[in-house]
Formats: C-alpha cells, structure tokens, sequence
C-alpha cells in the first residue's frame, strides 16, 4: 500500500476510522502498559509534535495494531527527529569489508548474490528476539524487519548469518511473514550463510513491508555466549532481546557496539535480567556498525 499523505494526517483519518476517542486510544494504550498523555495524541495528530523517542516510537506500533493499519505504515511515515544540538545524524553504508574483515570466504559468497536493492530499502525497524536453548546449545532468531523501498522494483533482501558452532549442520532459515527464503549459500569451515529473503510482492517507491523469518542453528563445537548484529546500513529502531530456555541462566550480561570489525567493542553496558529470563538493548537511529549482547555462564 502507497502512502502519500504525512503521518500525522494518516494518524488522524485512521483514529476516525477507528471511531476512537483520544481518551479510549489513552486508555487503550495504557491496558498495552504503554503511556501517552492525550494531549501528546493531539500533538501527534494535528502535527504539532511528532513521535521521536524509543518510548514514542513503541507506542506508534501498538498505535498501528489498535487502529488496525497495515504493520509499518504509521511507522514509516514518522519523519527524522528534528536536530537538537549536536546530535549526529545516522551516517550511510558501511562497506563489507569493515563489519568481516576478518571472513575472507565472505565477500565470494556474497558477490553471487543480487545485493543492488539493499541501497534503496530504509530500514524503519529491526527487531531481533533470541531464544539460547540450555547451556548455549541451541539458538533460535526470530527478526521482525520493517522496510520502506526508496524506488520502485525492490523484492528482496540479503540475510549474513554467521554460525559460530561451526562444522554443525547449515543453520535452518525460514519465512514467516511476507516472505520467502530464495537462494542460500554456506562455508561450513567458516560459518557463514547467505540467503535471499524474498519479498511476497515488488515494492513501488514509498511502500512498506514487515518481514518476519527465523534462524535456527543446533550446537556444534561450541556454545553460544553471545549475540550480534552488524548492520550495513542506518536503522530507525534497532531491538535485540535474549530470552533464555531451561533451567540455567548465565550469571552477567553486558551489550556492547563498535563501528566495524576493526575496532574494538565499546559502550559496554550491564544488563539485568527481567523475570522473564530476558535481556535486551535498544537504540534508536543506530549507525552502520557491529551492534551485540555477550553473557557468561557459570
């Protein structure tokens, strides 16, 4: 679905579509156990403020399920945050060679593949939720991924996934949502996979598509103590969460991020565990770079 409009004439028609008042959408949000005051509803709606926060912009996609608009379409449309200061701007590519510099079987595993749309996808949103099976046996990636094409004919995206219990089986990906999982290739010796995910429709300049896939991967030589994403390109919203399943829990947790793979890991952070043995790192308007959660078992 094309959109035109900007997002706060969309969030209007579609709160009177709904028939909702801004006080049931408040209260609507708050069962969600989310917070937003109506007088900011209204300042979204008539475009005197816009949703910029994290917390903001959480709200608009529990927004988009109450009001019923497709996944990603309020989202999508939510403009840059207005500069305050000396806030950076998110930058642009980074070059393979910078997040795997040190893969040398990387760069011939992805030359056979058709990468050109990549530059023409926003990424409004990635949501990486981890599920760690036992002592690091097992890992299970379910990636919610929201883009916007930026020209007309986009109909694919390129997965790297890096399979740190090399010499096990390939990893088993999967489609889920308005998606399907194309060509694949794997370096068994490196542990790397690559794989086109295909979208279920062309995408015309200005449409928006939520892809949702898996990634499985059974142990191998190794347990996994760590999770990372590396992004090639500048992301709106980017959320990893670990859950973990069993009986034992690691005893710390740290996120961390770094520029590229030449650079060593900075901003670690500690992170606690929730009671629902999870942990998780957000950031908005995430830079290009090497972004990952590490924890140590007992």
């Amino acid at each position: 679905m094309l959109v035109t409009e900007p997002f706060h004439t969309v969030l209007r028609a579609a709160i009177s579509a709904r028939g909702l008042s801004l006080e049931r959408l408040r209260d609507r949000l708050l069962q969600r156990g989310v917070s937003v005051s109506m007088a900011t509803l209204s300042h979204w709606q008539s475009g005197r403020s816009q949703p910029e926060r994290s917390r903001s912009l959480l709200a608009i996609r529990h927004l988009e399920e109450i009001l019923e608009t497709r996944e990603g379409e309020l989202l999508g449309l939510v403009p840059h945050p207005r500069p305050r200061g000396v806030r950076r701007r998110p930058e642009g590519e980074a070059p393979i060679a910078e997040l795997w510099s040190a893969d040398r079987s990387l760069p011939g595993l992805w030359l056979d593949f058709q990468t050109d749309w990549d530059q023409w996808l926003i990424r409004l949103s990635h949501h990486d939720v981890v599920r760690v099976r036992g002592l690091g046996t097992g890992q299970h990636i379910h990636t919610r991924l929201t883009l916007r094409a930026d020209k007309d004919g986009a109909d694919r995206w390129v997965l790297v996934h890096f399979n740190d219990s090399r010499g096990g089986a390939a990893p088993s990906i999967t489609g889920l949502r308005h998606c399907v999982v194309g060509r694949s290739a794997y370096d068994v010796d490196q542990g790397y996979v690559v794989a086109e995910i295909l979208f279920d429709r062309t995408l015309l300049r200005g449409e928006t598509i939520t892809l949702e896939f898996e990634v499985v991967t059974e142990g191998g030589q190794s347990r996994f103590d760590y999770f990372e994403r590396k992004l090639r390109f500048p992301v709106r919203e980017y959320l990893a969460e670990v859950q973990f399943v069993g009986e034992a829990v690691p005893v710390r947790y740290r996120s961390y991020q770094a520029t590229s793979a030449l650079q060593p890991a900075t901003r670690f952070r500690e992170l606690s565990l929730d009671p629902s043995r999870c942990v998780h790192t957000l950031l908005v308007d995430a830079n290009p770079g090497v972004y990952g959660i590490r924890w140590d078992w007992p």
